[in-house]
């Protein structure tokens, strides 16, 4: 598994966005409730940094936010890094306005990393990935801010996690002194 930073899972933890799950998921009792990260600036823009940072990194040059939550993290750090953005319906098509799975779909050529703040099985990836594919683009990773297992891969395509399983007992605040530069 790539961990992109016990720094960046300190301040999560500490952000208090791990919340007690009401139902066991996934073999664990606690969730990551990325929704909260939002009224953290300070957080969300590192959280951001983080993806759009592996994203150039991986030499894409598009990324997908897996619906609903992957959305705005690939909003946020397509910006972030200077990239455009899409998202991908894994549900199917919209009922109303143009119908698509992907939006916006003008995305053949690209290189995308996925963008999604959980990953339990992998499927939505998976989907992702096949629709994606489809329109002509190539996925060359997914970024996940959490995970429910360990895992580097999800079938061949590699999977960097920003706040691991092994992490998600980490519920300590991050150290006062530490300061975060987002550039």
């Amino acid at each position: 598994m790539t961990v992109l930073g016990r720094e960046l899972a300190a301040l999560m933890a500490g952000s208090g966005i791990l919340k007690p799950s009401l139902l066991t998921v996934d073999g664990g009792d606690l969730v990551v409730d990325t929704r909260g990260l939002g009224t953290r600036p300070a957080v969300e823009a590192l959280v951001s940094a983080t993806i759009a940072s592996n994203a150039t990194d991986a030499e894409v040059s598009l990324l997908a936010g897996v619906a609903n939550s992957g959305t705005v993290w690939a909003s946020l750090a397509a910006r972030a890094a200077g990239l455009p953005h899409c998202n991908v319906l894994v549900d199917g098509p919209r009922a109303k306005g143009l119908g698509r799975r992907v939006e916006p779909d003008d995305i053949a050529g690209h290189t995308v990393a996925l963008v999604d703040n959980w990953v339990s099985s992998g499927s939505s990836l998976r989907t992702a990935r096949r629709v994606v594919e489809s329109l002509g683009a190539t996925v060359r990773l997914a970024i996940v801010i959490s995970a429910a297992h360990d895992l580097d891969r999800v079938g061949d395509l590699d999977v960097r996690v920003l706040w691991p399983r092994d992490l998600l007992e980490l519920n300590a605040p991050a150290p006062e002194s530490t300061t975060y530069t987002i550039t």
